[in-house]
C-alpha cells in the first residue's frame, strides 16, 4: 500500500466510534456541569451573599436599624422687602415687632440609626449629625455679599420645636439627641422606656465590631437602612479615601436621602461572618442651577399650557450615584472616647472598640 493510499472504515466502523464519540462529549458534558448542593444548606433560595450565615446576620442587623423621621417647626419672620432693616438692628429685638407678617413653617429630613445600647430600657441609638441637627435661628439675608453690619434681612427663622420620631417594629418612639459631633458627622440619640425593656423591639446590634485598619481595597461589604424611608440591603465593593482622614471609606454601592446613619459590614475572608465596620453618612453631591417658574400654592402646572409668569434663577443637588462615604468603625471608637463622659452620665454603655 502507497503512502498516499487513504483507508475508509466501513459503515459497522463508523457507528462504532460514532457511539464512543458520543459516549464521551455526553459524560463529559455532563460531568462538568454537575451542580453540587451543600447537605447544609437551609435555605430553599440561595442567597446573592452566596452564605446562609452572611444572610441570617443582615436579616438579624434589622431588627437593630431602625428608621429616624425628624420634623422641626419653625416661625418665620417677613420684613419689609422695599425697606429691610439691617442686621445690627434687629439685635435684642422682638421680631413680631418689627415684622411685616409671619408664619409657621415645617421641615422634615429623614436617615437611619442603629441601636448601641438597651439597658433596663434606656436605649441609645447612633446615627449621622446632620440628620438630626437643626439652627436654633436662620437669617435671610437680601444681599450676602455684603459686611455683616451691613446686611439687610429678608426673614429670620426661629425654632420653635423639634421631634425626633424613630419607627419600632410595633411603635413610634420620640428620641432626644444628647451628643452632636459636626466634624465626625456622628450623633447619639437616647430614650428611657421607663424599664420596661420588653415594650420596644429595638435589639443592641449582635454583630460584632471590626478594625478599619485591616480592610482593604476591593473588599466586599454591606449596607443597611432606610433610604427613602424603605428597609433595603445593597452591596458594594470598598475603597479608601486619603483626603479625608475621617471619611476613608468610599462604597460603590447606590445611595439615596434616608441612607444616612446605616450600618456598614464587612465579610470575613475566613468564613466566620460579618463584623460592623462603619456608618453610611453621605453621597458625592454637587449643586445645579436653572431657570425655572416661580412656586404655586398646588404645586403644579398644568401640562401643555404656556408658561407667561416670571422666571427665577434656582438651584438643587444631584447625587452621583455610585460614589457613597462612611465613616469607619475606627473613628467611630474615637467618637465614643472622646463623648464617654457624656455618654455615662446619660448611664449609656457602648461596644468596645479597639
Amino acid at each position: 500500500m502507497s503512502d498516499s493510499e487513504l483507508i475508509f472504515p466501513g459503515k459497522k466502523s463508523l457507528l462504532q466510534i460514532g457511539i464512543i464519540i458520543g459516549v464521551l462529549l455526553f459524560t463529559g458534558c455532563s460531568t462538568s456541569e454537575r451542580i453540587i448542593f451543600d447537605d447544609n444548606e437551609t435555605s430553599y433560595y440561595r442567597s446573592s451573599t452566596g452564605s446562609d450565615v452572611i444572610r441570617e446576620q443582615l436579616k438579624n442587623s434589622l431588627k437593630s436599624i431602625k428608621r429616624v423621621q425628624n420634623e422641626v417647626v419653625y416661625q418665620t419672620y417677613y420684613f419689609d422687602e422695599l425697606n429691610p432693616p439691617r442686621w445690627t438692628e434687629l439685635r435684642g429685638v422682638d421680631f413680631e415687632t418689627v415684622a411685616d407678617h409671619s408664619k409657621m413653617e415645617n421641615h422634615s429630613t429623614a436617615g437611619s440609626a442603629l441601636t448601641m445600647s438597651n439597658r433596663g430600657g434606656r436605649i441609645a441609638l447612633l446615627t449621622a449629625a446632620h440628620i438630626v441637627s437643626f439652627p436654633d435661628t436662620i437669617w435671610t439675608f437680601a444681599d450676602e455679599s455684603e459686611p455683616d453690619v451691613e446686611k439687610r434681612v429678608n426673614a429670620v427663622s426661629v425654632q420653635e420645636s423639634v421631634n425626633h420620631f424613630v419607627y419600632s417594629d410595633d411603635r413610634i418612639i420620640i428620641f432626644d439627641v444628647v451628643v452632636t459631633d459636626p466634624d465626625r458627622d456622628l450623633a447619639v440619640l437616647i430614650r428611657d422606656m421607663g424599664g420596661d425593656r420588653a415594650r420596644t423591639s429595638l435589639e443592641t446590634l449582635a454583630i460584632p465590631p471590626g478594625n478599619a485598619n485591616q480592610m482593604d481595597w476591593t473588599d466586599m461589604v454591606y449596607a443597611v437602612g432606610y433610604p427613602k424611608g424603605i428597609q433595603m440591603v445593597t452591596r458594594g465593593m470598598l475603597s479608601k479615601a486619603s483626603f479625608n482622614p475621617r471619611r476613608r471609606l468610599i462604597l460603590d454601592a447606590s445611595f439615596n436621602p434616608g441612607f444616612s446613619g446605616g450600618a456598614l459590614f464587612a465579610v470575613r475572608s475566613d468564613g466566620s461572618g460579618l463584623e460592623w465596620v462603619g456608618l453610611v453618612i453621605m453621597a458625592s453631591a454637587e449643586r445645579e442651577q436653572y431657570v425655572g417658574p416661580e412656586e404655586i400654592a398646588d404645586g403644579e402646572y398644568q401640562f401643555g399650557r404656556i408658561y407667561e409668569g416670571p422666571l427665577y434663577v434656582q438651584s438643587s443637588f444631584r447625587l452621583n450615584y455610585g460614589i457613597t462615604f462612611a465613616i469607619d468603625i475606627n473613628e467611630i471608637g474615637n467618637f465614643f472616647r472622646d463623648y464617654e463622659e457624656e455618654l455615662r452620665q446619660e448611664d449609656i454603655r457602648v461596644p468596645k472598640i479597639q
